[in-house]
Protein backbone atom coordinates (compact mmCIF):
# COMPACT_ATOMS: atom_id res chain seq x y z
CA UNK A 1 0.00 0.00 0.00
CA UNK A 2 1.42 3.16 -0.87
CA UNK A 3 1.60 6.56 2.10
CA UNK A 4 2.42 10.04 1.54
CA UNK A 5 5.17 11.56 3.32
CA UNK A 6 3.77 14.54 4.83
CA UNK A 7 7.04 17.08 5.58
CA UNK A 8 9.79 17.98 3.55
CA UNK A 9 12.11 15.30 2.61
CA UNK A 10 14.98 14.81 -0.19
CA UNK A 11 16.41 11.40 -1.46
CA UNK A 12 19.92 11.19 -1.29
CA UNK A 13 21.95 7.98 -1.72
CA UNK A 14 18.49 6.28 -1.89
CA UNK A 15 17.28 7.66 1.96
CA UNK A 16 14.23 9.86 2.07
CA UNK A 17 15.81 12.14 4.23
CA UNK A 18 13.61 14.68 6.29
CA UNK A 19 14.08 18.19 6.18
CA UNK A 20 13.93 18.89 9.64
CA UNK A 21 12.19 22.10 10.52
CA UNK A 22 14.75 24.86 10.79
CA UNK A 23 16.10 26.91 13.69
CA UNK A 24 16.14 30.83 13.81
CA UNK A 25 20.15 30.82 12.81
CA UNK A 26 19.07 28.81 9.55
CA UNK A 27 16.51 30.42 8.51
CA UNK A 28 18.60 33.74 8.99
CA UNK A 29 21.37 32.86 6.99
CA UNK A 30 18.75 31.23 3.79
CA UNK A 31 17.33 34.71 3.99
CA UNK A 32 20.85 37.05 3.93
CA UNK A 33 22.32 34.39 1.29
CA UNK A 34 19.50 34.56 -0.65
CA UNK A 35 19.49 38.40 -0.72
CA UNK A 36 23.17 38.70 -1.70
CA UNK A 37 22.63 35.99 -4.29
CA UNK A 38 19.69 37.79 -5.82
CA UNK A 39 21.59 41.03 -6.30
CA UNK A 40 25.08 39.32 -7.94
CA UNK A 41 23.00 36.81 -9.98
CA UNK A 42 19.62 38.59 -10.60
CA UNK A 43 16.34 36.76 -8.98
CA UNK A 44 15.15 34.84 -11.89
CA UNK A 45 18.36 32.71 -11.46
CA UNK A 46 18.58 31.59 -7.57
CA UNK A 47 16.47 28.69 -6.44
CA UNK A 48 15.60 27.88 -2.64
CA UNK A 49 15.56 24.34 -1.53
CA UNK A 50 13.94 22.99 -4.86
CA UNK A 51 15.31 19.86 -6.36
CA UNK A 52 18.00 19.88 -9.04
CA UNK A 53 19.29 16.61 -11.18
CA UNK A 54 22.29 14.97 -10.37
CA UNK A 55 24.61 12.50 -12.45
CA UNK A 56 23.08 10.28 -14.76
CA UNK A 57 24.10 7.33 -12.53
CA UNK A 58 23.69 8.56 -9.44
CA UNK A 59 19.87 10.46 -10.58
CA UNK A 60 17.66 7.21 -9.77
CA UNK A 61 18.64 7.36 -5.67
CA UNK A 62 19.23 11.04 -5.62
CA UNK A 63 17.25 14.21 -5.67
CA UNK A 64 18.63 16.86 -3.76
CA UNK A 65 16.68 20.17 -2.17
CA UNK A 66 20.41 22.69 -1.98
CA UNK A 67 19.48 25.76 0.24
CA UNK A 68 20.38 27.64 -2.65
CA UNK A 69 21.34 26.94 -5.82
CA UNK A 70 22.74 29.63 -8.97
CA UNK A 71 21.53 28.31 -12.75
CA UNK A 72 22.79 29.61 -15.89
CA UNK A 73 19.73 30.18 -17.14
CA UNK A 74 16.17 31.69 -16.30
CA UNK A 75 13.93 29.78 -14.05
CA UNK A 76 11.19 30.19 -16.83
CA UNK A 77 13.56 27.46 -18.66
CA UNK A 78 12.75 24.80 -15.84
CA UNK A 79 8.93 25.18 -16.11
CA UNK A 80 8.72 21.45 -17.11
CA UNK A 81 12.62 20.26 -15.92
CA UNK A 82 14.61 20.14 -12.79
CA UNK A 83 17.87 21.78 -13.06
CA UNK A 84 20.98 19.69 -13.53
CA UNK A 85 24.26 19.73 -12.57
CA UNK A 86 25.53 21.72 -16.36
CA UNK A 87 22.68 24.04 -15.27
CA UNK A 88 23.73 24.98 -12.30
CA UNK A 89 26.63 27.79 -11.01
CA UNK A 90 26.72 27.50 -7.53
CA UNK A 91 25.41 25.03 -5.32
CA UNK A 92 24.98 26.20 -0.72
CA UNK A 93 23.63 23.96 2.20
CA UNK A 94 23.72 25.77 5.25
CA UNK A 95 25.03 23.24 7.82
CA UNK A 96 23.84 23.90 11.53
CA UNK A 97 23.34 20.65 12.52
CA UNK A 98 24.04 18.40 9.29
CA UNK A 99 28.29 19.28 8.74
CA UNK A 100 29.14 16.40 8.66
CA UNK A 101 26.53 15.02 6.32
CA UNK A 102 27.04 17.79 4.00
CA UNK A 103 30.61 17.54 3.49
CA UNK A 104 30.84 14.08 3.16
CA UNK A 105 27.65 12.64 1.75
CA UNK A 106 26.41 15.74 -0.15
CA UNK A 107 29.53 17.10 -1.53
CA UNK A 108 30.70 13.29 -2.75
CA UNK A 109 27.35 13.53 -4.66
CA UNK A 110 27.56 17.10 -5.62
CA UNK A 111 31.42 16.27 -6.93
CA UNK A 112 30.44 13.42 -8.56
CA UNK A 113 27.58 15.35 -10.62
CA UNK A 114 30.38 17.52 -11.56
CA UNK A 115 28.64 20.79 -9.71
CA UNK A 116 31.35 23.34 -10.41
CA UNK A 117 31.12 25.12 -6.85
CA UNK A 118 29.40 24.51 -3.54
CA UNK A 119 29.74 26.10 -0.47
CA UNK A 120 28.49 25.19 2.83
CA UNK A 121 27.78 27.98 5.07
CA UNK A 122 28.46 27.03 8.65
CA UNK A 123 27.14 28.42 11.27
CA UNK A 124 28.55 26.89 14.17
CA UNK A 125 32.62 27.26 12.66
CA UNK A 126 31.48 30.65 11.43
CA UNK A 127 32.96 29.48 8.33
CA UNK A 128 32.34 29.01 4.46
CA UNK A 129 33.66 25.88 3.27
CA UNK A 130 33.85 26.22 -0.81
CA UNK A 131 34.24 23.35 -2.85
CA UNK A 132 35.72 23.42 -6.27
CA UNK A 133 37.08 21.32 -9.48
CA UNK A 134 35.57 18.45 -9.16
CA UNK A 135 37.33 15.73 -10.76
CA UNK A 136 36.24 11.87 -10.64
CA UNK A 137 34.08 12.20 -8.06
CA UNK A 138 36.38 14.23 -5.59
CA UNK A 139 36.32 18.18 -4.94
CA UNK A 140 40.74 18.85 -5.65
CA UNK A 141 40.35 22.25 -3.67
CA UNK A 142 38.16 22.82 -0.11
CA UNK A 143 39.04 25.64 1.25
CA UNK A 144 37.77 27.06 4.30
CA UNK A 145 37.21 30.89 4.63
CA UNK A 146 36.85 32.39 8.26
CA UNK A 147 34.25 34.81 8.82
CA UNK A 148 36.44 37.81 8.61
CA UNK A 149 37.45 36.89 5.23
CA UNK A 150 36.10 37.29 2.20
CA UNK A 151 35.16 34.90 -0.86
CA UNK A 152 33.43 35.06 -4.43
CA UNK A 153 31.85 32.72 -6.55
CA UNK A 154 34.07 31.44 -9.63
CA UNK A 155 30.76 32.80 -12.09
CA UNK A 156 31.56 36.30 -10.40
CA UNK A 157 34.17 36.96 -9.01
CA UNK A 158 33.93 40.57 -8.57
CA UNK A 159 31.08 40.13 -6.26
CA UNK A 160 32.62 39.41 -3.26
CA UNK A 161 30.98 38.79 0.32
CA UNK A 162 32.68 38.65 3.98
CA UNK A 163 31.70 35.73 5.16
CA UNK A 164 30.42 37.41 8.66
CA UNK A 165 27.74 39.37 6.29
CA UNK A 166 26.02 35.68 5.62
CA UNK A 167 25.90 34.61 9.36
CA UNK A 168 23.97 35.33 12.21
CA UNK A 169 25.45 38.06 14.45
CA UNK A 170 28.15 36.54 16.82
CA UNK A 171 27.31 36.12 20.07
CA UNK A 172 30.23 38.14 22.48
Amino acid sequence: EKGDLIGRYELIEGDIIDKMGQNPPHAYVIRVLLKWLNRVFGDDHVLSQLPIRVSTEDDLYNEPEPDAAVTIQPDSAFASVHPQSDDLLLIVEISDTSKRFDSRTKASLYARAEILEYWIIDINSREAVVHRSPKDGIYQSIVAYSSHESVSPLASPEASVVVSALLPPAVE
